[in-house]
């Protein structure tokens, strides 16, 4: 079997889609604020960098933390702080509706040696780092913060 269809298939199946009516009617300013906090969050329960994470299934979502940096989650309670390579051809990666991962081979497998997040006007990030995060932990604490701000 020849790798290239492997691929193709792996990737297309890959596609994740964002939209939603509330996010069209955020302000740049309210969008990057809101980029700001959750990456901030998603950072003080990440663990310690991994070089590759492997997929049994296609993702299940993705969220946009910037135009570096990505949650990438596997399931419902599994997620991975994608922090992409900072560079000029990223800079529109937050504007992206669809994103595609670019699994390196028929194992499903997102590293950081070769591995690509491809937005959806075609612009190709290097993954530059992949850490777990304690998304049990990150929901107790904007769940806490959520609290907080309406006391």
């Amino acid at each position: 079997m020849s790798v290239r269809p492997v691929l193709a298939a792996i990737t297309a199946a890959l596609v994740v889609s964002l939209s939603s009516p509330a996010m069209a009617r955020e302000s740049k300013e309210e969008r990057e604020a809101r980029y700001a906090e959750n990456l901030e969050l998603a950072r003080a329960h990440a663990g310690e960098p991994v070089e590759k994470v492997r997929f049994l299934n296609e993702p299940y979502k993705y969220e946009v933390l910037g135009n570096h940096h990505l949650l990438v989650w596997q399931n419902q309670r599994t997620a991975w702080l994608v922090d992409l390579k900072q560079d000029a051809g990223c800079r529109r990666m937050s504007n992206s509706l669809s994103i595609r991962i670019d699994m390196v081979n028929e194992m499903q497998t997102m590293n950081t040696s070769n591995g690509y997040i491809v937005g959806s006007q075609g612009e190709r990030c290097k993954i530059e780092g992949l850490r777990k995060v304690d998304v049990a932990a990150m929901r107790a604490a904007r769940e806490n913060a959520v609290a907080s701000s309406a006391s």
